[in-house]
């Protein structure tokens, strides 16, 4: 049975034990939705920089001056959060993003 990420209501394989040495092949639109979703799953609580997110699904090591990663966060958010009590992705302005962990007992 493969070990899987539980993040809030999300989930992914866990993919900590893949090869190392895979290249990463050009993601589809909706690739890029899961592999934006994967990258703050690996950093729950941790803010997580744009400029992390171009570099981790884009291979990007420059900034491309516009909204690349706000238009497809915007995309993932009315997927995940579509109906739900509280949004699982937070924005830290300035920073970035990250996935807070749920309350559970009512904040206790």
């Amino acid at each position: 049975m493969p070990l899987t990420r539980v993040v809030g209501r999300a989930a992914l394989p866990d993919l900590a034990g893949a090869l190392p040495l895979i290249v990463r092949p050009l993601r589809s639109h909706a690739g890029l939705g899961l592999a934006l979703l994967e990258q703050l799953m690996r950093r729950a609580g941790q803010v997580v920089t744009r400029a992390m997110l171009l570099e981790a699904v884009w291979n990007y090591d420059f900034d491309p001056r516009g909204n690349i990663v706000d238009m497809h966060m915007h995309r993932l958010r009315s997927k995940v959060d579509n109906g739900a009590e509280a949004p699982l992705i937070h924005t830290v302005a300035g920073a970035g993003y990250c996935i807070r962990p749920l309350e559970v007992d009512g904040g206790r």
